[in-house]
């Protein structure tokens, strides 16, 4: 694992804030079911890659932050699961909010 800057994370997913720890993204489903089925989606490609990310969700709101928590910092591990949830993201049509 290869710890990165942030000017490389913000180059690589500029949908994404970026931290000095993590990677966040904030996105609003049409509903509460929009937003779980979106979250198993998730949950699948944590489980694929062996990384899980922090969430939240308030009815349509959902908050994902993932970090690489060994290092207490970002690492190409975030970079591939949040490029890879961008995809999740555009084929479920959620909104960034």
């Amino acid at each position: 694992m290869a710890r990165i800057s942030t000017e490389e994370a913000q180059r690589a997913v500029p949908n994404w804030r970026v931290g000095e720890d993590g990677l966040e993204v904030d996105l609003k489903a049409k509903d509460f079911r929009e937003a779980f089925d979106f979250l198993t989606k998730i949950a699948e490609l944590a489980e694929a890659q062996q990384h899980h990310p922090d969430f939240n969700v308030r009815y349509n709101r959902i908050w994902l932050r993932v970090m690489s928590h060994d290092i207490q910092g970002l690492s190409d591990r975030d970079i591939r699961f949040a490029q890879a949830a961008e995809t999740v993201i555009e084929e479920s049509g959620l909104e960034r909010s």
